[in-house]
């Protein structure tokens, strides 16, 4: 057999066909969920999992079977919904699907598939979300977007002037109207970034997903000897902490805040991994054999963090992942010079 210059796709070649059945059943489950989506169930996560299957489809079928999935998505799709639009949203899998294919057969690593994901489960997001609004409101795309925009901030409005607090008389008392448009304008602003992260656990799931189906079906050669993890990068763990830094530092200033802090919470689901990995993972700091005293005073202050707010504790390990980072990579650059120097001596 002849060799290509892609080394991945002399790997398939040489792989055993899909059995027929593994092949069906993924088939018919891509093309189901893909329906399901188009007629509104599963939004976003629906077409990341039958963009999962279509990956595999690609990666482990043969010829053009894994491309008629995709035309009988879509005679399916329109014939349940007789809507052209909903259609084509429901074919945002086949994205999906090519893009995890590609990160796969490129021997991307797990952070370069996530985030490639991401972006295609946000623009899934997007374009349901534009359908919808479109279909539900009948002013163009543009015109939909903005009314649901207005809409959906009335209800955040309405929903927080309902919400009273206990006062130092344990008398109930409601938000001012100032108080009301302030935490309204906080949700809305934070909203792009708590989407991202929904975002990214879905990109993240589907991806472990695919690597857990082509192991299960004796395709781990996909993957070869390479370890599937997340890994933060120094400029990423930098950018983490320059944007907390500035949101903390510029509260007052509210563009400089809500960018600073809208591009923290993006990084720290990752920041967060890193800081996890580094406490509990091979060779954390649970795992280095600390004095005890050390190791009392490390648990009593994160027992402190969680009772003082569980929501500190996300913030917490990012913190501590970005530090590691940055400390790791100041130490190997020390390590690097004094081995210079010393042969140079």
């Amino acid at each position: 057999m002849n060799k290509t210059k892609y080394p991945l796709w002399n790997e398939r070649r040489e792989l055993p066909r899909l059995p027929f059945i593994t092949f069906f059943i993924i088939f018919i489950a891509t093309v189901g969920i893909s329906v399901l989506s188009a007629a509104g169930f599963g939004g976003a996560g629906g077409a990341a999992l039958a963009g999962v299957g279509f990956a595999f489809l690609l990666c482990a079928g043969r010829g053009i079977l894994p491309w008629l999935s995709v035309v009988l998505s879509a005679g399916i799709s329109y014939i349940v919904t007789k809507d052209i639009s909903d259609t084509l949203v429901s074919l945002i899998f086949v994205l999906f699907g090519v893009a995890l294919s590609y990160t796969v057969f490129t021997k991307r690593s797990l952070t370069v598939t996530v985030a490639v994901l991401t972006v295609c489960v946000a623009l899934s997001m997007g374009a349901g979300l534009a359908s919808s609004a479109t279909e539900l409101y009948g002013q163009g795309i543009k015109g939909s977007v903005i009314a649901f925009g207005r809409e959906f901030k009335e209800l955040v409005s309405t929903a927080i002037s309902s919400i009273g607090y206990m006062g130092r008389d344990k008398e109930i008392y409601g938000f001012s109207p100032d108080m009301i448009e302030s935490y309204t304008e906080m949700i809305i602003m934070m909203l792009p970034s708590a989407m991202i992260m929904v975002c990214e656990v879905i990109a993240y799931a589907a991806a472990r997903l695919f690597q857990l189906i082509a192991v299960k079906a004796g395709y781990g050669v996909f993957f070869g000897d390479k370890e599937m993890k997340l890994t933060l990068s120094l400029p990423a763990a930098i950018l983490f902490l320059l944007s907390f830094s500035a949101g903390s530092l510029f509260v007052d200033n509210p563009v400089i805040f809500y960018a600073a802090i809208n591009i923290a919470y993006i990084i720290m689901p990752l920041a967060a991994v890193a800081g996890a990995r580094f406490i509990f993972g091979k060779g954390g700091l649970l795992r280095r054999g600390l004095p005890r005293r050390s190791l009392i005073m490390f648990i009593g202050t994160c027992i402190f963090v969680v009772i003082l707010s569980g929501f500190s504790v996300l913030p917490m390990l990012s913190f501590l992942g970005s530090g590691a980072v940055i400390w790791k990579k100041i130490f190997e650059i020390v390590i690097a010079r004094k081995k210079n120097n010393d042969d140079q001596l």
